[in-house]
């Protein structure tokens, strides 16, 4: 028996005159789509009317359509040709009897295709039993329903195990929100606290800003570096600074020859870390000169602070009682 898949010929045993019979085959791909005759096939297969279902489980005889199915069941699980021999079927009232072969054939793409060959099977005239090695219906209902409870468990355990997994990933993704959550709470927290603190300083800083505004003390703040950080607009007596000044040198601006040495005082004051004073003119336009090492958390920073006091002013203050 030879098979070609272009062109099938499936060769049965020879008749009483030696010559060869070819048996009724069709060709299926692997979810049973008919892909090609070969014989006469009419005894097998019902044709519906109209629209007609590639399916070959669909239009063949109920009774041979069930051993198909089956017999395409096997030979895709088990990789091997499956046979059942003698199968009953109807044809106008009669009832005969038909060897079926399914037959996995090989392809160069990789691709599993079918073979189904139907052979009238050998039976003696008015015997009532089977032919040899053919099984009643009712037994290969059975086997069919077997195999099928096989496949319903195995997808059930496949089900059972999916489910599981799924299980195990809801409840990783449940820790995981609750982690989120956590952590989101605690985010909540610290940029409650943060802005606690902003409020805090914004109105520290708005506190500072009218202090500096409305003092009748000139002062001038210099980082470790002696630029200018910040000044009070009382400064504008002693010193001419605007504030597009803020950044730059203190040593960029000059002084009268009577004052020069107010910058040694500065340079003093940051690198002694002591307090420097000195005091200029006479009489109402006295004033004093103090440059105090800056403190940060008790600790100088670097910085300067420097104090332009009149004298008036300060000569007032301690006269009062």
């Amino acid at each position: 028996r030879s098979i070609g898949f272009q062109r099938v010929q499936i060769t049965s045993k020879s008749n009483d005159s030696g010559q060869k019979k070819f048996s009724p085959c069709v060709i299926v791909d692997r979810q049973g789509v008919l892909l090609h005759t070969s014989g006469d096939l009419n005894a097998f297969i019902d044709f519906p009317q109209g629209i007609v279902k590639m399916d070959v489980k669909k239009i063949l005889k109920r009774e041979v359509a069930s051993y198909v199915s089956s017999g395409l069941y096997k030979s895709e699980k088990d990789k091997l040709e499956t046979n059942y021999r003698g199968v009953s079927y109807t044809d106008h009232g009669q009832e005969k009897r038909v060897d079926i072969s399914v037959i996995p054939l090989a392809d160069p793409n990789s691709e599993t295709f079918y073979a189904i060959l139907f052979s009238q099977s050998a039976k003696e005239e008015g015997a009532s039993q089977y032919a040899s090695g053919a099984a009643p219906t009712h037994l290969f209902e059975q086997e069919r329903i077997r195999e099928l409870e096989d496949e319903l468990r195995i997808s059930n355990e496949n089900l059972q195990a999916t489910i599981e997994e799924l299980e195990t990933s809801n409840e990783e993704l449940q820790s995981t929100n609750e982690e989120l959550q956590s952590v989101n709470e605690e985010l909540y927290t610290v940029n409650s606290e943060h802005q606690a603190k902003i409020d805090i300083l914004t109105n520290l800083n708005a506190d500072i800003n009218n202090l500096l505004r409305h003092t009748e003390v000139s002062v001038l703040y210099l980082d470790q570096n002696l630029n200018i950080k910040l000044f009070t607009p009382n400064i504008s007596l002693f010193i001419d600074l605007i504030e597009g000044d803020i950044g730059r040198s203190i040593f960029h601006f000059s002084f009268n020859e009577s004052q020069k040495t107010i910058i040694d005082a500065i340079t003093s004051a940051k690198e002694n870390q002591k307090v420097q004073s000195l005091e200029f003119g006479e009489g109402g336009d006295a004033f004093r000169v103090v440059a105090r090492p800056y403190y940060n958390d008790s600790i100088a920073s670097g910085g300067v602070i420097v104090t332009f006091l009149p004298m008036q002013l300060q000569t007032k203050e301690t006269s009062n009682p």
